[in-house]
């Protein structure tokens, strides 16, 4: 994948530009997010804090959750939940102890 438009649907974009498949997982070695202005521009700054950590949770391994209270829950409310919880970091925990 490669970053590309947000389009309307999504706040944010995590794409994955080059990985490293000689390793025993495969890591990521350049990538990139994508913010969609046009949704959140006007939006609060715990929203946009939201945002840009969920789109750097995927940078550490974590993928979406249909979770409400965790960072990388689709379900979460943006404005209340904009730092990683302890479930959030568990996971970036377990990601980091493959490498």
């Amino acid at each position: 994948m490669y970053c590309q438009s947000v389009g309307t649907a999504y706040c944010g974009l995590y794409g994955v530009q080059t990985y490293d498949s000689s390793l025993s997982i495969n890591t990521t070695t350049k990538f990139c997010i994508v913010i969609n202005t046009d949704m959140c521009d006007s939006q609060s700054a715990n929203f946009k804090r939201s945002v840009v950590a969920h789109e750097f949770g995927h940078a550490f391994g974590l993928g979406d959750t249909l979770s409400s209270t965790t960072l990388m829950g689709q379900l979460r409310d943006r404005d209340t939940i904009y730092v990683p919880k302890s479930d959030d970091i568990s996971g970036a925990k377990r990601q980091l102890a493959l490498l």
